[in-house]
């Protein structure tokens, strides 16, 4: 692994567990709005977890839970929990760790050519050397996905091994590891005084080992014996619930651990792992060969930290300049610069892995995105329609159709009005609602039903797919002008669904039930201006979900709303005022409209310039801003 001084050379850092989850992991989820290939990997990655689960013991997957949707719900299930259950904190660590190889790898792709063997250098500590072994075998970002889904599965198998050999030595619930600050003999010294009237299963041995501090394992009893005893201890307990890099226990079956798949046959062509306990480059012939020993060293070896930087410095001798990449959050990115900067070696650290443009920076919670929109309007039966109207300015009123209402009054001037052209069409079994039912249910909820599933087609909505798609988390906000339809059913007779189906302040909870969302429900009621209120009500309710201030609010966090402009207008003005005969009336046309529109919060979504909505938005805004000045 001699350096070539000819191309500049990069490590590429794999920290370990000694990190928050839950932050990284929502770091995660916030940058793949960027990054189409990481929304996969992190889908496929959940599906992964949930079948390597599914083969384990069964008291195992009721310790772990079967119930996540997703890789964040996972961490946020066990955010409470410390240290966090090694099956699960390896699998988040993990994961975490290949999303930023991926975006890495999109910002640069020579990190993962296999012709750069003497200018890429992988440096993995303790459990972030799966995700090194990944990088060191992946020929490109494809390859690197498949790889990385593949050792999921041997991730799971391998934190429950740890798990099953621990629970062996002790069952007690707690952290297995304290770091003791001092020289290497001061430990020593230290260890063998506290192992003295132990059996060895439940011995404190060095872990992880530096020139100044040391990490220890032992069993939970034994680490609270060791902290009592040793006053030196100033860190708190290591982040882990099992043991490892321990030599004197009985080793760990790494060939069932890691499995038969064909995926891990492939050959690795280069050799830049540097091993943590040989403090030189891991040789392997296959992939499976590079995880099994990258997987001995996390359970049998001791970690020789500030050593194995050490010979790495000495293979990037005669280099100008190094870049250190920590791939992914990590506590130790300062040691490896400092120890490598000690051994005369210049190091520039790599920390921004955002490829993200400015349309991505915005985070105000200020901004919502709409998604997908759709709609029913006189004279078109969908958006596209509807924006085809619009540009060539067509006015759509025309004579009351004979469907509607018989006219016979003879003093009238003019017999017009804005109609939809199938109100009535509607299909009550595919929306688990009964003939009778759909009779007495106003035409407006019927139209609001087929209009929202439209959007939410447009939208790729599929439910509890993903954090912002979870049933919970999504609310409506319903504004309805009028209620023609209760007055129909008054002249014709009270039903059963005369309440549900007639009474605007229904129509948001009928969607909730209908597409079984659990988050809040909200009716609108103004006049015109219903499709403005809609919009700041959703905004409000975001920026309380992501900032709260310490008061109650009326629905549950809502990151996916459906905003909903129903207008069911008896008084549009279509022009100049016309009398309409002796009597002086002015002159109005009846108009029926209904949209909604899918509107997340921005930061949940990528944001695609679309003009076509934007101009659209555009126009609605006008025209609603021009209500409050029409003449009487």
């Amino acid at each position: 692994m001699a350096a070539n001084s000819t191309r500049p050379s990069r490590v590429l850092l794999f920290g370990d567990e000694c990190v928050d989850k839950l932050a990284a992991v929502e770091e995660i989820y916030d940058l793949s709005r960027s990054s189409l290939v990481l929304r996969s990997f992190l889908q496929q990655a959940i599906t992964e977890v949930h079948h390597a689960v599914s083969e384990l013991r069964r008291e195992e997957q009721r310790s772990f839970g079967l119930s996540s949707n997703d890789i964040l719900e996972l961490a946020e299930s066990y955010a409470a929990q410390k240290p966090l259950p090694p099956i699960v904190g390896d699998v988040l660590l993990f994961v975490v760790q290949i999303g930023h190889l991926i975006l890495r790898a999109e910002q640069d792709g020579s990190i993962l050519a296999q012709d750069n063997n003497r200018t890429i250098h992988l440096l993995g500590l303790c459990v972030g050397l799966p995700a090194a072994c990944v990088a060191a075998a992946a020929r490109n970002i494809p390859h690197a996905v498949g790889l990385a889904t593949a050792a999921l599965g041997v991730i799971v198998r391998f934190g429950a091994a740890l798990h099953r050999r621990s629970q062996l030595i002790e069952a007690q619930s707690g952290a297995w590891g304290s770091t003791i600050v001092g020289s290497q003999e001061y430990v020593e010294q230290q260890l063998q005084e506290i192992n003295e009237s132990l059996p060895l299963v439940r011995h404190a041995y060095a872990g992880v080992i530096s020139e100044t501090w040391t990490t220890v394992f032992a069993p939970p009893s034994t680490t609270s014996l060791l902290a009592s005893s040793v006053k030196t201890t100033s860190r708190p307990p290591y982040a882990t619930a099992s043991s490892v890099h321990a030599s004197h226990l009985a080793p760990i079956d790494l060939a069932a651990v890691v499995g038969s798949h064909s995926a891990f046959e492939i050959p690795v062509l280069r050799d830049s792992i540097v091993s943590t306990s040989t403090m030189a480059p891991c040789k392997a012939h296959t992939f499976r060969e590079l995880l099994t020993l990258a997987l001995r060293d996390i359970s049998e070896k001791p970690l020789l930290l500030d050593r194995t930087v050490q010979a790495l410095s000495q293979a990037l001798s005669g280099n100008e300049r190094v870049t250190l990449i920590p791939v992914g959050p990590t506590a130790h990115t300062a040691l490896v610069k400092r120890t490598l900067e000690k051994n005369h070696v210049d190091v520039q650290v790599l920390t921004a892995d955002r490829p993200m443009s400015d349309r991505y920076k915005d985070n105000s919670p200020d901004r919502i995105a709409i998604v997908s929109m759709s709609g029913r309007f006189p004279g078109a039966e969908n958006i596209e329609d509807f924006w085809q109207l619009l540009q060539a300015g067509k006015t759509m009123h025309s004579p009351i159709p004979p469907t509607r209402f018989a006219v016979s009054d003879p003093d009238l001037k003019k017999l017009s009005g804005c109609f939809l052209s199938n109100p009535g069409l509607f299909d009550p079994e595919f929306f688990k609602m009964s003939p009778s039912e759909s009779m007495q249910v106003d035409p407006i909820q019927r139209m609001l039903l087929m209009v929202v599933y439209e959007a939410l087609q447009m939208a790729g909505y599929v439910q509890n797919s993903s954090p912002s798609t979870q049933s919970e988390r999504i609310s409506t906000f319903i504004g309805q002008t009028t209620s023609d339809w209760l007055g129909i059913n008054d002249q014709q007779g009270v039903g059963t669904h005369y309440v549900p189906g007639s009474l605007r302040a229904f129509a948001a909870g009928r969607l909730n039930h209908v597409f079984g969302w659990g988050g809040g429900s909200s009716s609108i009621d103004t006049a015109l201006s219903h499709v403005i209120w809609a919009g700041p009500g959703f905004a409000e309710t975001t920026r309380s979900a992501m900032h709260p201030v310490g008061h109650d609010k009326p629905y549950p966090p809502s990151d996916m709303e459906l905003e909903a402009y129903i207008a069911e207008f008896r008084r549009w003005f279509t022009g100049r005022r016309e009398d309409f005969g002796t009597n002086g009336w002015e002159a109005y046309v009846g108009d029926h409209n209904i949209g909604v529109s899918v509107v997340p919060q921005a930061n949940h979504c990528t944001i695609v310039e679309q003009p076509q909505v934007k101009e659209l938005g555009q126009i609605l805004l006008q025209v609603l801003n021009k209500i409050a000045i029409l003449e009487k």
